[in-house]
C-alpha cells in the first residue's frame, strides 16, 4: 500500500491535477446530458408520436375537405344558370340536334371554369341524356348516341355513393384521355338537377376531376417511413384509397378508427401499431393513420447508437481539450520554473518544489513589477501619446480595463467633459520655415501641452503625419472658459517665441471616450474650409454645421463668366470671382460646393479654350488642375486664374487681326472632330459654335471662298485619298470612316475630284 502511495504522490502534480479535473468535467457534464436525452425521449416517446400523426391527419383533412368544397362550388355554380350561361340549361332540356355551335359554347364555359380553378380541378366533364351529348374539357364534345346507361359505365363515373353536405355525390377512381395520353383522375360526380336523388329524374351528370396523383401525393406525403400506412376508408370499413403498408391496414382494427372517429380525431394504441381516426365533412369518410411502433423503435435504435458514438467523440475530444486547456493554464508557471531553474525536472518530492518556485517566482515578479514602474515613468508621454492616438483613430473603445489603462497614465473618470484640437500652421507660412525650424515649433507646441497638463485640465497631445497636432482635452467642466484659455496662452506663446499663429480647429465637448474618434473626424472635415478662409486662425465645430444640407450658389453666374470670357471682359471677370472668394457667411456652402464652384471656373475655361482657342493657345488642360492642386488658398486660386485669363487675352489680341478668324477657326474645328458623323451639316456645326447657321454660312463665304458643304466635302475627299494610299481599308468601312451613307454616292464625289474611281485611285498608286 505504501508503494502505491509514494506511486501515485509521484504523479501529485498541478498540471496532472488539472487535467483529471477537466477530464472529471468533461465526464459528469457527458452522463449528465445523455441521461436527461434517454429519460426525456423514453417518457415522451409515444405522445410525440402521437401528436406528430394527428398533426398530419388534420392537415390532410382540411386539404381533402378543400378538395370538396371545390368540387361542390364548381357543381353549384354549373347546377344554377339563372344568371349565368344559358347554353348548359337547353343542352339538359331541349333536343339540339347535333349542333356543334351550341355545344361549344357549353364547353367554352366549362373551360373557363376548370382554368379558374386549377389549384385543385384537372378537368371538368358534362352529361346530357337528352342529346346523347358528351363534353370534357380533356377530350372536347362527344355524340355518344348510346343508352346513357351504358355510356355511364364505360366512363366508370357511378362507382360509389358518398354524402356530402346533406347532398350525394358519386366517387369513383377512372382513366380520361387528354391530348392522347390516358391520365389517372379521381372524380366526384353530381346528378342534374341537384334537388332530386332520383335517378329517373336526372336529366344529366356533372363531373369534377382530380388529379390522382395529387392526391396520392398529399397521402404520400404524410409518411413518415414504409412500415407506415395511411387510408381513407368508407362507413362499410372498405378502403377507398390508400398509400404505405396496405397490409398493415388490414391487420389493426379499423371498425374502431372507423365507429369512434371525430372531428377532433381519435388515437388507438394497440400493440403493434399507432391508430388515429379522423372524419372528414362528407360524413361517409375517415382517414386512418396506421404508424408502425416497430420502425420508430427501429430508428430509436439508430439514434442511440448515435447517441453513444457522439459521447464517445466528446469524452474523446474533452479529454484532449482538458489536456490542451491544463497545458495553457500551466504554460505561465512552466515558464517560470524554467526562467528560474532552466532543465529542471520535477520529482517525487513535486509539489512541494512547484511551491518553491512560486514563492521565488513572486518574489522576481515584485522585482519587475517595480522595474516597469520606473519605465511607466521615464515614458509616460510617448505611453499617452501611442494610448490616445489609438483611441482618437478608433482602434479602443471604452471599457473597464481602458479606463483602468488610462488611469495609470494621469486620467481620471473625474474629466467629464472631453475636447479635441487640431493644431497647425497655415500652407504659406509653412514653406517659410525651413523642416529643422518646424520639428522645433511643433516640439514646442507638445511640450506647451505637456506643461499645461494639471489638476484642472488632463491634455495629451500628439504629433500626426501631416505635420498637425492634435491634443486631447479632458476636464471636470469644460463649458465656460477653459477652452479660451488654452488657445489664447497657445497663441502668445508661439506669437513671442516664433512670432508664429497658429490654426486651431476645437471640436465640440463629448463625454463618451468613444466619440473621441468621430470628433476628430469631423475635424478633418472642418480643416478643408482653411482653403477658403485663409485669413481665419480659429474655427470651433459649433459654428458649422456639417451635417445640414449645403445652400446652391446663386451667385457666381456661370453664364455671366462665360460671356466675359467670349467677350474678354477682365474686369467683368474680376468682379465675377472677388464676388465668390468673398462669400459672406462662409458656413452655409460645404466644401465640396465651394470647390464644385472653383472645378466650375477650370471647366468653363477649359471649354473656352477647346472650343475657340484650341489650336492658338497649345495649354494642356489637365496641367491646369495640376497647378490647381499647388495653390494655397482661395486668394492664391484668384490671383492665379486672373492672371491666366489675362494672357490668354494678350494671346488673342496679339495673333487676330480679323474677328472674323476666331469664328472659321472654330467652324474648322467642329468639321475636323466630326468628319465621320453622317450628321455633319451646317445646322450642327452652327449649335456646336453657339452660332446662327445663316451668319456662319456667310462669314465662312467671304473669308473661305468656298461653302461650308464644299469644305467639307473636300475633307472628306481629302481623307479619303490619304486612307486610301496609307491602309488596306475595304471601300465600305472607307465610307463610314469619312462620313459618308452611300457607297455610290462618295465613289460619284471622288471621281469629280480625282477622275478616277477609288479603286483605280489606290491601283495607281501602287503601280507608281
Amino acid at each position: 500500500m505504501d508503494r502505491f502511495l509514494s506511486f501515485v504522490k509521484k504523479f501529485d502534480t498541478i498540471f496532472n491535477r488539472v487535467i483529471i479535473s477537466f477530464v472529471l468535467l468533461v465526464l459528469m457534464v457527458v452522463i449528465a446530458v445523455d441521461s436527461f436525452l434517454i429519460t426525456r425521449f423514453s417518457n415522451n416517446y409515444n405522445e410525440k408520436i402521437e401528436s406528430l400523426k394527428l398533426n398530419q391527419v388534420g392537415y390532410l383533412e382540411i386539404e381533402l375537405d378543400r378538395m370538396f368544397q371545390e368540387a361542390n362550388k364548381i357543381i353549384i355554380e354549373i347546377a344554377n344558370l339563372d344568371n349565368k350561361d344559358k347554353n348548359v340549361e337547353r343542352l339538359m332540356d331541349r333536343s339540339l340536334e347535333n349542333s356543334y355551335y351550341n355545344a361549344s359554347l357549353a364547353m367554352d364555359y366549362f373551360n373557363l371554369l376548370a382554368n379558374q380553378n386549377d389549384n385543385y380541378v384537372s378537368g371538368i366533364e358534362f352529361y346530357s341524356l337528352k342529346n346523347d351529348l358528351w363534353l370534357s374539357s380533356a377530350s372536347g364534345i362527344t355524340y355518344t348516341n348510346s343508352d346513357h346507361v351504358r355510356v355511364l359505365e364505360q366512363e366508370n363515373i357511378l362507382k360509389r355513393k358518398i354524402s356530402y353536405n346533406g347532398d350525394y355525390r358519386w366517387l369513383s377512381a377512372r382513366t380520361v384521355r387528354r391530348n392522347n395520353i390516358d391520365e389517372e383522375v379521381y372524380s366526384i360526380t353530381a346528378g342534374y338537377p341537384l334537388y332530386t336523388d332520383d335517378p329517373a329524374k336526372f336529366k344529366g351528370y356533372i363531373v369534377i376531376n382530380f388529379d390522382k396523383d395529387f392526391i396520392d401525393g398529399l397521402l404520400s406525403e404524410n409518411l413518415s417511413n414504409e412500415a407506415d400506412a395511411i387510408a381513407i376508408v368508407g362507413n362499410n370499413g372498405d378502403i377507398l384509397i390508400s398509400c404505405g403498408d396496405t397490409e398493415g391496414l388490414t391487420e389493426a382494427p379499423l371498425y374502431k378508427a372507423i365507429s369512434e372517429g371525430s372531428d377532433s380525431g381519435s388515437i388507438h394504441n394497440t400493440g403493434k401499431y399507432i391508430l388515429i381516426g379522423k372524419r372528414i365533412n362528407n360524413e361517409d369518410w375517415t382517414i386512418v393513420n396506421l404508424a408502425s411502433k416497430k420502425a420508430f423503435y427501429d430508428e430509436t435504435k439508430a439514434i442511440q447508437r448515435q447517441s453513444i458514438l457522439i459521447s464517445a467523440v466528446v469524452i474523446l475530444i474533452g479529454f484532449l481539450l482538458s489536456y490542451g486547456f491544463a497545458r495553457n493554464i500551466y504554460r505561465p508557471f512552466f515558464l517560470i520554473v524554467n526562467k528560474l531553474n532552466p532543465g529542471a525536472k520535477l520529482n517525487r518530492k513535486a509539489r512541494v518544489n512547484e511551491y518553491n518556485y512560486i514563492d521565488r517566482a513572486i518574489d522576481e515578479l515584485n522585482k519587475k513589477a517595480n522595474f516597469n514602474e520606473e519605465m511607466l515613468t521615464k515614458n509616460i508621454n510617448s505611453i499617452k501619446h501611442d494610448f490616445v492616438s489609438q483611441i482618437i483613430f478608433g482602434k479602443i473603445k471604452e471599457s473597464p480595463e481602458v479606463l483602468e489603462k488610462m488611469e495609470l497614465i494621469g486620467y481620471s473618470e473625474e474629466y467629464r467633459d472631453k475636447c479635441l484640437m487640431l493644431i497647425g500652421l497655415h500652407p504659406k507660412v509653412k514653406e517659410t520655415i525651413d523642416k529643422t525650424g518646424l520639428e522645433f515649433v511643433y516640439r514646442d507646441i507638445i511640450r506647451f501641452f505637456y506643461e499645461y497638463d494639471n489638476s484642472e485640465a488632463y491634455c495629451i497631445p500628439i504629433n500626426l503625419l501631416n505635420s498637425n497636432i492634435c491634443v486631447f482635452i479632458a476636464s471636470k467642466d469644460l463649458s465656460g472658459d477653459g477652452l479660451d484659455t488654452i488657445k489664447k496662452k497657445l497663441k502668445d506663446y508661439l506669437s513671442m517665441k516664433y512670432m508664429l499663429t497658429p490654426i486651431i480647429i476645437q471640436s465640440g465637448i463629448f463625454t463618451g471616450i468613444e466619440s473621441a474618434h468621430v470628433k476628430y473626424k469631423v475635424l478633418t472635415e472642418i480643416e478643408k474650409y482653411v482653403y477658403f478662409l485663409p485669413h481665419t486662425y480659429f474655427l470651433d465645430e459649433n459654428d458649422i454645421s456639417l451635417g445640414k444640407e449645403s445652400k446652391i450658389f446663386d451667385e457666381p453666374d456661370f453664364e455671366s463668366f462665360t460671356e466675359s470670357l467670349i467677350a474678354r471682359n477682365l474686369e467683368k471677370i474680376e468682379e465675377i470671382l472677388k464676388s465668390f472668394i468673398e462669400i459672406p457667411n462662409i458656413f452655409d456652402y460645404s466644401v465640396d460646393v465651394l470647390h464644385g464652384v472653383i472645378l466650375k471656373y477650370i471647366f468653363l475655361y477649359n471649354f473656352y479654350l477647346r472650343d475657340i482657342l484650341k489650336e492658338q493657345s497649345g495649354t494642356d488642360n489637365m496641367e491646369l488642375y495640376r497647378e490647381l492642386a499647388h495653390l494655397y488658398d482661395v486668394e492664391d486660386f484668384y490671383y492665379w486664374f486672373i492672371a491666366l485669363i489675362k494672357n490668354t487675352f494678350e494671346i488673342l489680341s496679339s495673333m487676330e487681326n480679323n474677328p472674323k478668324k476666331t469664328v472659321i477657326t472654330m467652324v474648322e474645328n467642329v468639321i475636323s472632330e466630326y468628319l465621320s458623323d453622317e450628321g455633319l451639316s451646317l445646322e450642327f456645326i452652327a449649335e456646336k459654335v453657339y452660332l446662327s447657321p445663316k451668319y456662319i454660312s456667310r462669314i465662312f463665304k467671304e473669308e473661305t471662298g468656298t461653302t461650308v458643304t464644299q469644305f467639307t466635302n473636300d475633307m472628306r475627299l481629302n481623307k479619303a485619298a490619304r486612307m486610301l494610299l496609307e491602309s488596306n481599308i475595304s471601300l465600305e468601312e472607307l465610307v463610314k470612316e469619312v462620313g459618308y451613307s452611300s457607297s455610290n454616292y462618295f465613289i460619284k464625289k471622288f471621281k469629280e475630284k480625282y477622275y478616277v474611281t477609288p479603286t483605280q485611285y489606290r491601283r495607281n498608286s501602287l503601280n507608281q
